[in-house]
């Protein structure tokens, strides 16, 4: 199976309301969004199941998204520190048929992704700090089983859409 980790697109600094949980995307960010949902259907990307933070900036991202999607999900997990819990979690929830894709997403925020991606590929969520995802970027990793990094996506790649 594919697992994508989709950080969220460009954000407001502060929002008007103080709250973190209400950072909208900037006009900038909008258009990654858009530009990146463009770049994954122009490279036959199709989910299963996308989830997405409950957090404004994750579900402004997942807009554009939703049409490579089956199902779209809000998971409330996405903005707590990731643990083996929530990959056997996502480990049941393994696409099969043959109408599958094999692809799973989630578009979230920094930390998570990353450590989420050290706990896959490492097995130890302290290497997170020796990875990086950029805002609108994408993480493939091949998982579960024989785990590995198989591509990256970062935003100057959107530009050329």
């Amino acid at each position: 199976m594919e697992l994508h980790l989709i950080r969220h697109a460009k954000a407001e600094a502060k929002p008007v309301s103080g709250l973190d949980e209400s950072r909208a995307l900037t006009r900038a960010g909008r258009e990654q969004a858009r530009a990146l949902a463009v770049y994954l259907a122009a490279h036959g990307v199709k989910y299963d199941i996308l989830f997405t933070s409950p957090k404004l900036r994750a579900l402004e991202t997942t807009t554009p998204l939703e049409r490579l999607a089956r199902v779209v999900k809000v998971e409330p997990l996405l903005t707590e520190e990731p643990s083996l819990g929530f990959l056997a979690h996502l480990r049941a929830l393994r696409p099969s048929g043959e109408d599958a894709h094999g692809k799973l997403a989630l578009v979230g925020h920094e930390p998570f992704l990353t450590r989420l991606a050290a706990l896959i590929l490492f097995d130890d969520i302290s290497q997170a700090e020796h990875l990086h995802l950029r805002k609108a970027g994408v993480m493939a990793l091949r998982w579960p089983g024989a785990s590995s990094l198989e591509w990256l996506i970062v935003p100057e790649m959107l530009a050329r859409t």
